[in-house]
Order: structure tokens, then C-alpha cells, then sequence
């Protein structure tokens, strides 16, 4: 397990450091946006490699290559799937007669292309990005799930143009949405998100947000939900499954729940400085309140994936303004690091435990088939 952590840290730091470098050289171009140069490229490919290349690691592995392997009978009617570019993929792959791997390294230049695209605007953000995708569960969440990983990060490409005026900001949200859409349906779910661009609550309405979407879910949906269940018998396991081991609140949950309490520390200054991340607050802390409410319903958490996963920006942001805009916030910086790498190194066990499909898996490089 140490040389696998190892591993981890190293492609991280080395991902963070070329990312860096681009951001430098970003920077010297005088530009707002995303500049492509040789520092995001040596980032974008090392953590391209270090997805594309892995095998038997993630809980889904076996159910892809199932899917993969077998005669897949789906076509591209509406009674069949709705999301023709995982279908159009596999077909297309399945033409060639290429091997399952193919499939996952596709899979992950398009879960790197929409995490990269997520920082476009805010490339200076970039570098701790990586960090929190590794340290935090933006890796584990990809790597399980690959069809709503993709549609996730695409989900945080069209968020960036929320609160933009003009029919090119809402077609290109639009654009994003319906690309996700392709890879899983859920994020159409997301597409009223967008009327929230002009909001701007202060700290205390901005914590009823989770507030009121837990109480609401608590008194209301949950029983409502469970109503629904009895109707539709299929679903049962979602609850089912996941009611014994989802209850608990250890040390781990606790750090958690710490970590994602920490932006709000920001929140006043970032809303005076720079509004444009308003908007994530909201989306966010709206997808922790409902987390925490469904707990217990696996379908619900997973749609939530989606909100929680702009922490990739937020936390990003927090240690960004807390190091180089408030220098008596660095103390925030410091402990919100601290406590990020006590979660990651305290839960990596469990990580292995959950995503190893077998003892014959490989990160990088494809060792696993050179031995075989």
C-alpha cells in the first residue's frame, strides 16, 4: 500500500508542477483565460496516462467490462438508452475489434478534458485543483462511476458560464449540459440551475440553503421517496443495501464535514471580490444539505455527485485567496491543507479496500499485461 500511495503523491506533485509552470507562463501572456502551453499539456499527459492505463480499479470495472465483452445489444433508440455517446463508443471501438482498454482510455481523455475545461476560466485555480481531485474524492468518484464522471466534470464546464448574460454564455451552458447528457442522463436534471446566475445571499441566507433543503427532505421527501419505492419494487436495493453500513459518523465523516465547512470561512470576501463564485456556494452547499439528508438513498447521493463535486473549485479557492490575497488568512490555508492530507492519508486504506477489483490491478504504464 505504501508504493501505491507513493505513486499517488508523486503523479499529483509532478501533475501540480507542470500545471504550475503553466499557469507561470499563462500569467506572462497577459491573458484572463486558458492559454494552452507545454505545462498544461506535460500535466494534462501524465495524469492522462496515469487514468487511461489503469486496470482493474474502480467498483464499476467489472460491470464495464462486462458490458463491453459481451454481445451488447443496445441500439440507439429512445426505448433502449439515452446516452448515445457512451453507446456510440463502444459501438464504434467494437468495429475495430479493440480491446476493453480502449474504452477506458477514451473514457479518461474525456474525464480530463471537461476536469481541464472545469479551470478554463479560472486557470490559476488549476494546480490546487489537481490536488484536491486526488486528495479528496474527485479520483475515486471517476475512476468508479467513468459514464457519470464525464458527465460531472461537463456539468462544472457549464457552470462557469452561469450568470453570464447574452445568448452565447446560455448556449454554450446548454452545449455542455447536453454533451454530459450524452454519457448520463442525470445531468439533465441540473438544466434549471442556471436561474440561479444573479443571486447573491449573504453568509447566514447562504447556510439556509443546506438547511432548508435537509429539513425539507426530512420531513417531507424521505417519506415521500419511500411511498414511491413500494411502486416501483426494483429500486428497493438502493435503500436496502446501503442502510447498514451508510449510518455511521466516525473520524473520517467528521474530517469531512470540517473540510467542506471550511470556504464559508471566505465566503464575505470572495462575495465583494470575486462574485463569480457565488454561484458555486450556492450549488454546493445546496448539494451538501441534500447529501446529508439522503444518506440512506444511494440514487439520490449519486445525482448530488454532481454539486459536491464543485468542492474541486471552492476548496481550490480557499487556499488560493488564503495564500496569496488575505495573508492573515493563511492560517486557514495551512489548516485546511493539514486537514486535507489527515483525511486522504487516514482514509487510503479504505480507498484500496473499496476500488480494487483484484490483487491484479495496475495504475500505470499497463504492467499488468506485460506480465500476462
Amino acid at each position: 500500500m505504501i508504493i501505491i500511495l507513493l505513486l499517488h503523491l508523486i503523479v499529483m506533485g509532478l501533475a501540480m508542477f507542470f500545471s504550475f509552470l503553466g499557469v507561470k507562463r499563462n500569467k506572462q501572456m497577459s491573458t484572463d483565460r486558458f492559454n494552452l502551453n507545454v505545462g498544461y499539456i506535460l500535466s494534462f499527459l501524465l495524469l492522462f496516462f496515469f487514468l487511461a492505463f489503469r486496470v482493474n480499479l474502480g467498483r464499476d470495472w467489472d460491470n464495464y467490462m462486462y458490458l463491453y465483452t459481451e454481445n451488447y445489444q443496445q441500439d440507439y433508440s429512445f426505448s433502449e438508452s439515452l446516452e448515445f455517446g457512451f453507446l456510440f463508443i463502444i459501438k464504434l471501438l467494437k468495429q475495430f475489434s479493440a480491446d476493453f482498454q480502449w474504452l477506458i482510455i477514451i473514457s479518461s481523455f474525456l474525464t480530463l478534458l471537461f476536469f481541464y475545461g472545469a479551470f478554463r476560466r479560472c486557470y490559476y485555480l488549476l494546480p490546487l485543483g489537481i490536488f484536491v481531485f486526488f486528495t479528496q474524492w474527485g479520483y475515486p468518484v471517476v475512476i468508479n462511476t467513468i459514464r457519470q464522471g464525464i458527465a460531472i466534470l461537463s456539468f462544472m464546464c457549464a457552470v462557469s458560464y452561469i450568470g453570464e448574460s447574452g445568448p452565447r454564455a446560455f448556449l454554450k451552458y446548454l452545449g455542455f449540459i447536453l454533451i454530459g447528457s450524452l454519457f448520463h442522463y442525470t445531468i439533465l436534471l441540473f438544466l434549471p440551475v442556471i436561474l440561479i446566475g444573479k443571486m447573491r445571499p449573504g453568509l447566514l441566507q447562504l447556510l439556509l440553503v443546506p438547511i432548508i433543503a435537509y429539513g425539507l427532505s426530512f420531513f417531507l421527501i424521505i417519506p415521500l421517496f419511500n411511498d414511491a419505492l413500494t411502486l416501483f419494487s426494483k429500486y428497493s436495493y438502493s435503500v436496502d443495501s446501503y442502510s447498514s453500513d451508510r449510518t455511521t459518523f466516525g473520524l473520517g465523516a467528521l474530517l469531512v464535514l470540517i473540510i467542506r465547512l471550511l470556504p464559508l470561512t471566505i465566503y464575505n470576501y470572495v462575495k465583494d471580490n470575486y462574485p463569480v463564485y457565488v454561484k458555486y456556494y450556492i450549488l454546493y452547499y445546496l448539494g451538501i444539505g441534500v447529501y446529508y439528508a439522503f444518506f440512506k438513498f444511494l440514487m439520490i447521493v449519486r445525482v448530488t455527485f454532481y454539486l459536491q463535486f464543485l468542492e474541486l473549485i471552492l476548496f481550490s479557492l480557499l487556499i488560493y485567496i488564503s495564500f496569496s490575497k488575505i495573508k492573515y488568512y493563511r492560517l486557514y490555508g495551512l489548516i485546511s491543507i493539514f486537514l486535507t492530507f489527515v483525511y486522504y492519508f487516514y482514509t487510503f486504506g479504505d480507498f484500496l479496500e473499496d476500488q480494487l477489483v483484484s490483487n491484479d490491478f495496475s495504475l500505470l504504464f499497463m504492467d499488468y499485461y506485460f506480465k500476462k
